[in-house]
């Protein structure tokens, strides 16, 4: 999986040098490549979860819902003010805001590229949070 990950990491690196270059990119390649390879990957994991079904009901419990306690809320609202303090202190330091003109040859331009990117962006927060959240979940589970 790590291999199939860095491969995808080194093409889309290329990719996205080849689009930077052009003084007229075509995104919509780049967007149906990556949409398939979300994609792809959420269907391993969802094969690899069966397989682990079989196995044991480790899947089962692994991802039973308990509905947050007010410690809970509190602890991760404090998490996420802290996390967007350092972002912000970390984004100036590193100057992020003099990259923003850099990286106008990934953003959509037309109504296709559009639809894409909105398709992309719902099909990133579906499958990573399947394939991040649950195979590290299930990789990291320690039985009670």
């Amino acid at each position: 999986m790590l291999g199939v990950l860095g491969g995808w990491a080194f093409y889309g690196k290329i990719l996205a040098d080849h689009l930077s270059a052009a003084a007229n990119p075509s995104r919509v390649r780049f967007y149906v490549l990556t949409l398939l390879f979300e994609w792809l990957l959420f269907a391993l994991v969802l094969a690899a979860y069966g397989i682990v079904a079989r196995l044991s009901s480790l899947f089962w419990r692994s991802v039973a819902f308990r509905p947050p306690s007010a410690p809970d809320i509190g602890i991760a609202a404090a998490f996420w003010i802290v996390s967007v303090g350092i972002l912000f202190v970390l984004a100036w330091l590193l100057r992020v805001a003099a990259l923003g003109r850099k990286m106008d040859f990934i953003l959509p331009h037309g109504g296709v590229e559009i639809a894409l990117w909105i398709a992309l962006s719902i099909t990133a927060g579906i499958c990573e949070e399947t394939i991040f959240r649950g195979l590290l979940a299930t990789a990291v589970h320690r039985p009670d």
